[in-house]
């Protein structure tokens, strides 16, 4: 009779891109550490050792996490849906459904909102980190030649927003305030997610508003390094992990934001942080004003991300360990 397979599987379904990139550097990193962990888009039986990662884009996994027989992991890459009407109906629910598993989230901001919609069992919090690039050797000499293109004599700055553009990350008035900055040039590095944004992009359409619509992953990095800052902003938090935070880090480049849901936790130095809901014509004008992007140090910002990794690591280790698995 053959022992069980002691193989972690890491599931994440196909539809979750950020997600599933994620899982994928996972099993890299931790292979290359001498972990046995494997990626999948579902458990190879009930009672594997699983080591489920959801978000709102894969929420389907909830019911193969409930249905599964040993207890498992959960990492929880958004902690409630953005929808409110699902938040309400879904919110307790299915942290509910996750009572037998060990949680895990990626901030601490995250673990409150857990305990705040009635998860009451202990929650880890393990760092998120980047998808490493392959040239990252090259990074810093193509980051001055990549920034310093198309600069003027005037004082400009170039701001992209990556991933889909929607409402809740406050493109509509993101949008309008641009239109009265003309110094100031946003590119839209993603599709456009609702009709109200689609709607302002048309009205306040520009020259200094780009809509690049969906990009993949060569041009998406390429136009952060392009920029200046990275916009980061959000109407509310749904506990999400914010990749795109991690990965404008990991290309050297700061961010923008509000002090809303895990973003001040991740913050370095460099990012502008604004208290939530200051009028964003208000940051850019201080952007304008006070532009301390030629400071950043954008080696320092891919240390201090890919540290996450170490982190991580060492994080699941001992959870894996508790569980009775390593």
């Amino acid at each position: 009779m053959t022992s069980p397979s002691k193989t972690i599987e890491l599931i994440s379904p196909k539809n979750s891109l950020g997600i599933t990139r994620y899982c994928k550097t996972f099993e890299t990193i931790f292979r290359s550490k001498g972990m046995d962990v494997k990626f999948l888009e579902k458990p190879s039986s009930p009672s594997s050792l699983a080591h489920f990662h959801i978000g709102n884009s894969g929420r389907e996994l909830l019911i193969s996490a409930s249905k599964h027989k040993t207890k498992a992991i959960v990492t929880l890459h958004d902690i409630l849906p953005r929808d409110k009407i699902l938040r309400f109906i879904m919110g307790r629910l299915q942290l509910f459904s996750l009572r037998k598993h060990a949680l895990v989230v990626h901030s601490e901001y995250s673990k409150k909102l857990a305990a705040k919609f009635g998860y009451n069992r202990p929650i880890e919090v393990v760092p998120m980190g980047p998808h490493p690039l392959e040239d990252l050797a090259d990074q810093s000499q193509n980051d001055l030649s990549l920034k310093s293109h198309g600069k003027g004599s005037g004082k400009t700055l170039r701001l992209c927003q990556p991933g889909v553009a929607k409402k809740a990350k406050a493109l509509p008035e993101l949008i309008e305030a641009i239109s009265n900055f003309p110094e100031i040039t946003l590119v839209i590095a993603g599709g456009i997610k609702d009709k109200l944004t689609r709607d302002f992009i048309q009205k306040y359409q520009k020259p200094n508003l780009i809509v690049l619509g969906y990009c993949d992953d060569e041009v998406l990095n390429q136009e952060i390094r392009k920029s200046d800052y990275v916009t980061c902003f959000r109407v509310d938090s749904v506990g999400e992990a914010n990749g795109p935070l991690v990965l404008s880090h990991y290309l050297g480049i700061p961010i923008v934001g509000w002090s809303i849901g895990s973003i001040p936790e991740y913050a370095l130095d460099g990012d502008r942080i604004f208290p939530e809901n200051t009028p964003i014509a208000k940051i850019l004008k201080t952007l304008l004003e006070e532009d301390r992007s030629t400071n950043v140090r954008p080696g320092f910002l891919r240390e201090q991300v890919m540290n996450y990794w170490d982190v991580t690591f060492d994080r699941y280790r001992e959870i894996y360990s508790k569980m009775g698995w390593i």
